[in-house]
């Protein structure tokens, strides 16, 4: 079974192959500012020519394309983000607390900046709607488990 964070290089790479197959090497190019060739080699890309995809180029392309924090490190296609709004403090600070505690229990160590996305990805999918405990850990659960799977 792959680490977590090889299994987040994966995914990265399957939606960034999926963003290629949607729009284009030479549209994301245009978008992101990113080489097209090196587009493709993160994307694409096998053997020699395969690249990774750091977290600085991750959050390039989901700001180039309007993408939700964290989501292309996330399994599935990535999703836009919602308009913009104010962040409510208390539910941010209940929902990182959360995924602390959901993690620590399930002996999960994430590196600090995908702890972040994972937080940020669960925020934005929340909306106006309450978060409550065991929806916040059946949301940690199923991101752990397109992880692992």
């Amino acid at each position: 079974m792959p680490s977590n964070l090889a299994r987040v290089r994966e995914i990265r790479r399957a939606n960034l192959s999926a963003l290629l197959d949607k729009h284009g090497q030479a549209k994301l190019h245009e978008l992101t500012g990113i080489a097209a060739a090196y587009l493709w080699q993160m994307g694409k890309g096998d053997g020699k020519t395969r690249r990774g995809i750091s977290d600085a180029t991750a959050e390039k392309i989901e700001a180039a394309l309007e993408l939700r924090p964290g989501s292309l490190s996330v399994a599935g296609m990535p999703q836009q983000q919602s308009q913009p709004g104010r962040l409510d403090a208390g539910k941010l600070a209940d929902l990182i607390e959360a995924v602390e505690v959901a993690a620590t229990s399930q002996g999960l160590d994430l590196p600090p900046r995908f702890r972040a996305r994972v937080v940020a990805a669960l925020y934005v999918d929340a909306g106006d709607e309450p978060l409550t405990a065991q929806a916040i850990r059946a949301a940690l659960s199923a991101v752990m488990s397109s992880l692992e799977g």
